[in-house]
């Protein structure tokens, strides 16, 4: 087999890990291509506003963009919802929005040092989401039980309220950065509570609310610079991608019992 077999079959058995199965070879490719370009995009825009970012801000601000916009991509395919209509746990619904602390990261843009260490602790989550947590699509399951995924889940909420509380005591940190990650990062924490207590049928709308909530809400907040894009593909990505069951009317038994619903009200 050929080194570049090899990395095709990764990628594509790594992006139905993540994505759900369902995606044939083309729409990864796609995928890829696409949110690529788009990263591309973001870093170019930065740089023709003048924007004096080091190396580490260039690098930090790459990932942190695919990976939204890769995962916006990915998580617009029915194969996502198909497979959160099979979650019989919330935890790793947990899981995968708590270690999305982007808006976190952020308050650490102005300073290289702490940047690098919590986009560090940040990719670390994000393998320990896909290798661990993920659902593998060749046997339906999991790796970890589920003591373990608490365990996980408890770290990182510890780790990110140690960030939030670092972030208020940081030196160098404007106020205006603090409000910024605390309230979109806790924004998306209440929203996924929310979301998860949410019948399934009403679950895209609460989502839907969500992020147009945030986003208005954005203009209120300062966010860095080259960055006012996070908080819609931020919240259309975790929120209405990823969380959000989808339930379509489609039985006629559904249809029937809404027709006469609307018969009585009559």
């Amino acid at each position: 087999m050929s080194r570049t077999n090899s990395v095709s079959r990764y990628l594509i058995s790594s992006w139905a890990q993540t994505c759900g199965v369902g995606w044939s070879p083309t729409q990864i490719a796609f995928a890829y291509a696409t949110s690529v370009v788009l990263t591309a995009t973001v870093l170019t825009a930065a740089y023709a506003n003048g924007l004096d970012w080091s190396w580490a801000q260039y690098i930090v601000a790459a990932l942190l963009a695919w990976d939204l916009l890769l995962g916006v991509i990915g998580y617009s395919h029915s194969a996502i919802k198909r497979r959160r209509d099979q979650e019989s746990s919330d935890l790793p619904i947990w899981h995968h929005n708590l270690q999305h602390i982007h808006p976190l990261i952020l308050i650490y843009f102005d300073q290289p040092g702490l940047l690098l260490g919590v986009a560090a602790y940040w990719f670390v989550t994000f393998l320990l989401y896909v290798e661990f947590l993920e659902v593998i699509p060749a046997t339906g399951q999991r790796r970890l039980s589920v003591p373990a995924q608490r365990w996980v889940i408890g770290i990182e909420v510890a780790v990110s309220l140690g960030l939030i509380g670092l972030s208020f005591v940081a030196a160098n940190v404007t106020e205006s950065f603090q409000i910024y990650g605390v309230a979109v990062y806790g924004g998306l924490v209440i929203a996924t509570a929310v979301l998860i207590r949410t019948p399934a049928i009403f679950q895209r709308t609460i989502a839907v609310v969500a992020l147009v909530t945030m986003t208005i809400a954005s203009l209120f907040l300062s966010p860095p610079a080259g960055f006012e894009w996070l908080v819609p593909v931020y919240f259309l990505k975790l929120l209405v991608g990823f969380t959000a069951k989808e339930q379509a009317f489609g039985t006629k038994h559904q249809l029937s019992n809404l027709d006469g619903a609307a018969s009585n009200d009559s």
